[in-house]
């Protein structure tokens, strides 16, 4: 059991890192998305934050790490978010086809069920522009169709880093959210509310506040998992 989670604001990030930590306190994987520079990562071991507040942040998202797999020793390489190309993933849950689905997309071997996403979405990502497709549209299509092969239970936060775009998706795995705050965790916070089951969220964080909700869904997918855990 692991804990995703994210905010607009520093200070309830780190309130929701305090309530996801038990769910995963062998390591911990950030990664925070600046108005005008890359986005930050940030991985190390343990149960502690180490946030340092820095002007022109606007989203935070993060990862509480509990081992599924036989990977016990900590590794950059296998701690979250996991990425390729643009695409940087973190993941709640347990893939029971990860082996089979890395060995069909030529993935690079890793202990960590979590590190097939990623690639998947790369693999499915038609950026070249040639089918009257918005950039996001494309995207939604790209994570759906990786979900579709996923088995198992899955909830996670998915960043482009091209375009800046975060989405939300969930499978099984517990994910609640506050849809005017822009807030998602794991672990209920307040009047956290749970996302529909089998369903992609776009996470528009730095939209008008005015606006009535940051978090919106934008499509679906089918699956044919038994699983659910918490």
């Amino acid at each position: 059991m692991c804990g995703i989670f994210g905010s607009t604001d520093s200070e309830r990030f780190k309130t929701l890192y305090e309530l996801n930590k038990d769910r995963g306190s062998f390591a911990y994987g950030g990664m925070y998305i600046h108005r005008e520079e890359v986005s930050d990562i940030q991985r190390h071991q343990g149960d502690t934050l180490q946030l340092e507040d820095k002007p022109g942040r606007q989203y935070y998202m993060g990862h509480t790490q509990a081992p599924t797999s036989a990977q016990r020793e900590f590794d950059s390489e296998t701690s979250h978010p996991f990425q390729y190309n643009t695409w940087f993933v973190a993941h709640n849950g347990v893939l029971s086809n990860s082996n089979t689905l890395a060995e069909q997309y030529g993935v690079h071997p890793n202990p960590v069920d979590s590190a097939v996403i990623p690639p998947m979405i790369w693999y499915y990502h038609d950026d070249s522009g040639d089918d009257g497709l918005f950039p996001f549209q494309r995207e939604e299509l790209a994570i759906k169709a990786t979900c579709e092969k996923l088995e198992g239970t899955f909830s996670c936060w998915v960043h482009n880093t091209f375009t800046n775009h975060v989405y939300l998706i969930r499978s099984g795995s517990t994910l609640f959210v506050n849809y005017k705050t822009g807030d998602f965790s794991s672990a209920q916070y307040e009047d956290m509310k749970p996302l529909d089951d089998h369903a992609i969220y776009r996470v528009w964080y730095d939209a008008d506040p005015i606006q009535k909700s940051k978090i919106e869904k934008v499509g679906h997918f089918d699956t044919h998992s038994p699983f659910f855990i918490l």
